[in-house]
């Protein structure tokens, strides 16, 4: 019997997240479970938090932190452009980092998106190989 340690737990998830897929053009959903980075609470880590472990330098932090003065604004948002025009940081990367920084609960929903995602393209894919064969 082999015995999954939690860290290859957290590497099967992150795995499972297209490798190439950008932080530009996210689908609306995926978007918003990030945005929930923008929340500030006492002993939860943030957007700053990703900013951080990326080494993104403190003036693009503070910039993207005057989103919050705008309505709708999202300092998350911010940084997903910096870190992409940037850094050209994947989405595999930035959710690794999300559970370096120990925010789980959005990496592993990010990543339960894309592999529920990947499976209704597949079977949607097999029906249509299916009728053309048909």
């Amino acid at each position: 019997m082999v015995e999954i340690t939690h860290d290859s737990q957290k590497y099967n998830m992150v795995c499972s997240l297209p490798a190439e897929k950008n932080l530009i053009d996210l689908p609306f959903e995926v978007e918003q479970i990030i945005k929930k980075l923008d929340a500030t609470k006492r002993g939860v880590k943030n957007w700053r938090d990703v900013g951080c472990k990326f080494m993104v330098p403190e003036e693009d932090l503070d910039s993207a932190e005057l989103e919050y003065n705008r309505p709708a604004g999202s300092p998350t948002k911010a940084l997903l452009n910096i870190l992409h025009t940037k850094y050209s940081v994947t989405l595999q990367r930035f959710a690794t980092v999300l559970q370096e920084i120990e925010r789980n609960d959005i990496a592993h929903i990010i990543c339960h998106y894309y592999k529920k995602h990947k499976l209704t393209t597949n079977r949607s894919q097999s029906s249509a190989t299916i009728e053309s064969c048909v």
